[in-house]
């Protein structure tokens, strides 16, 4: 390492000759880089090479060795700072393959879709599941080796929520069943009301009770009170009368093997449309009595018809002198 010492002229005492300054061929200086290197001779005709190794080396002074000293220091230092930069990558590299090696091992042993807070469970679930396989294994070796199929590998409560919905699957096809077979029956049997129809039907039943079954009911005294229920009561005994008379005509027919006739059919269900006492929208009949020979015949349909039936009366003859 060269000093900070002015160098040692050459032996004898005299100064070097100056050097002119080379240059290239256009005429322009010669840079120190592009200078070739020529070793120092002395007098004597000897390199400083050869004299360096001929002769011991000069031992350094006081300046030299302070900057070698600073200039290891600061090696030093730039070691210890690489090592500082390079530590904490090291121990983050070691991390990573540590938590590389944890998730891999958390994989294989089925772990990898657990939750922190719900390992313990995946333990014990992957315990429960390796037990049950064991003693699977166990049942087949016992069976001499035949495949059991049917032999579940379950250690939760996927069979019973099965099961469950399986027997609720099948409730539900029993109560569809049953309410799309109560549908059909309704729809086959239901009667579309025409209001043409139900009104000419309930003109005709209280033209009936007023004009057919009213004047041959069963007469009032003329000092008897009339009511609506004794007035109903009296219709529904004339009603029945004359019913059990024609049903008693067709029998009589049929048992003879005579064809009845369509009239008397038709009599026959006229009079118990009127026994139940309804109109033609199925609606009750009321009956009002309006005077003391009067009695209103009304439907209590919105709207309804009504006919007035004269209430009939015992004549009494007078009496002979």
């Amino acid at each position: 390492m060269a000093s900070s010492s002015p160098p040692h002229p050459p032996s004898g005492g005299k100064p070097a000759a100056k050097v002119a300054p080379q240059t290239k061929p256009s005429g322009s200086p010669i840079s120190d880089a592009q200078k070739p290197t020529v070793p120092a001779t002395k007098s004597g005709g000897h390199s400083a090479v050869h004299r360096s190794a001929a002769q011991p080396a000069v031992p350094l002074t006081n300046s030299g060795s302070k900057l070698q000293a600073q200039r290891s220091e600061s090696m030093g230092s730039g070691l210890r700072k690489a090592t500082q930069q390079s530590a904490p990558d090291q121990v983050n590299s070691r991390k990573q393959m540590v938590t590389q090696e944890q998730e891999a091992r958390r994989k294989q042993m089925g772990l990898d879709q657990v939750k922190l807070s719900g390992s313990i469970a995946g333990l014990d679930e992957t315990g429960r599941r390796a037990e049950k396989l064991a003693q699977r294994e166990e049942e087949k070796r016992k069976a001499g080796g035949k495949n059991l199929v049917d032999k579940a590998i379950l250690v939760d409560n996927t069979g019973r929520r099965w099961g469950n919905l399986v027997k609720l699957g099948i409730l539900g096809t029993v109560v569809l069943c049953t309410l799309v077979y109560y549908g059909m029956h309704w729809l086959a049997n239901r009667t579309v009301e025409d209001p043409k129809v139900a009104q000419r039907e309930t003109r005709e039943r209280l033209s009936r009770y007023a004009k057919v079954h009213a004047p041959l009911a069963l007469p009032y005294e003329e000092d008897e009170t009339v009511t609506a229920e004794n007035f109903k009561a009296r219709l529904e005994t004339r009603i029945k009368n004359l019913l059990e008379d024609t049903r008693k005509s067709v029998t009589i027919l049929e048992n003879a093997g005579q064809s009845v006739p369509s009239a008397s059919k038709d009599d026959m269900q006229r009079l118990e449309q009127d026994l139940a006492f309804v109109d033609g929208h199925g609606k009750p009949i009321v009956f009002n009595v309006t005077n003391e020979a009067t009695v209103e015949i009304k439907s209590s349909a919105s709207g309804g018809m009504s006919a007035n039936a004269t209430i009939p009366r015992r004549k009494t003859e007078p009496k002979k002198k």
